[in-house]
């Protein structure tokens, strides 16, 4: 007669068979996260299908709908996962008691442009989720915080590197919206050799926004 419980081997304990089943339900989504990301990235987010996350994850559909209810929830994950990446990249680039505001503001603007470079994937899944209503709630529900904190950083550094509160703070949004042009460029473009050119002109407007400051 079959056991409807399953039997624990010799040195196993049934703590550790349930963190190996969680670790493995980890692993699963994290393969789900990174197939919404590829095909996003791809085929647009009206083209991930879940029968295309199946290819591309070589999961079933069973397991897409155990662990994620549905498409809204898959992208939710994937853009946790973009601005979790995004936000560990930006934290070690300008980390560092010895650098001051103002080389920080240019190492944004170099960080920026490398991160776009080197992940076209997650550049290419926030421009479809900006421009299409629901995915775009998604979005501000998910990454609209980290937002928001990005440039009230970019503010506290231009404060620090000696503007005034008010500003500073339109400095922020103004570099803020460059960023986000330069990023739209090389998404478009797809030429890493413009790096350079909007490094130069990413750099020249630092430098004119602090000029009041010296």
């Amino acid at each position: 007669m079959s056991r409807s419980k399953r039997a624990i081997a010799p040195g196993k304990t049934s703590d550790s068979l349930l963190a190996s089943d969680s670790s493995k339900g980890a692993e699963t989504r994290s393969r789900l996260v990174d197939a919404v990301i590829q095909s996003v990235a791809r085929n647009g987010l009206e083209g991930t299908t879940i029968t295309r996350l199946c290819e591309i994850s070589g999961l079933s559909r069973g397991l897409i709908s155990f662990h994620f209810d549905g498409k809204d929830q898959l992208l939710e994950a994937a853009l946790a996962r973009a601005i979790a990446h995004y936000e560990a990249s930006w934290d070690a680039c300008v980390a560092g008691p010895t650098r001051t505001d103002r080389e920080r503001l240019h190492l944004v603007i170099d960080h920026d442009l490398e991160f776009a470079a080197a992940e076209p994937d997650i550049l290419a899944l926030w421009w479809a989720a900006w421009g299409e209503a629901r995915a775009k709630d998604i979005y501000r529900a998910s990454s609209g915080a980290r937002d928001q904190r990005f440039v009230d950083d970019l503010a506290a550094m231009f404060r620090g590197a000696g503007l005034s509160s008010a500003p500073a703070r339109r400095a922020a949004s103004l570099l803020n919206a460059t960023l986000l042009g330069f990023w739209l460029q090389m998404h478009l473009e797809d030429d890493a050799g413009n790096l350079g050119r909007l490094r130069t002109a990413g750099h020249a407007l630092v430098d004119a926004l602090l000029a009041p400051a010296r």
